[in-house]
């Protein structure tokens, strides 16, 4: 999954190389993804402009 979020955020965003996906699990045992871009494609990435 990660490997699938990373694509489509590189995929949306004006600056690719700045996209950052790391994979954390809480003491529940779920995964979380956290998604890092650049800030002028927060807007993409979120569905404004995108």
């Amino acid at each position: 999954m990660k490997e699938l979020v990373e694509y489509i955020a590189r995929s949306i965003t004006s600056q690719p190389d700045e996209v950052r996906v790391t994979e954390e699990e809480d003491e529940d045992g779920r995964v979380i993804l956290r998604l890092e871009v650049a800030p002028e494609d927060k807007g993409k990435v979120i569905g404004r402009q995108g």
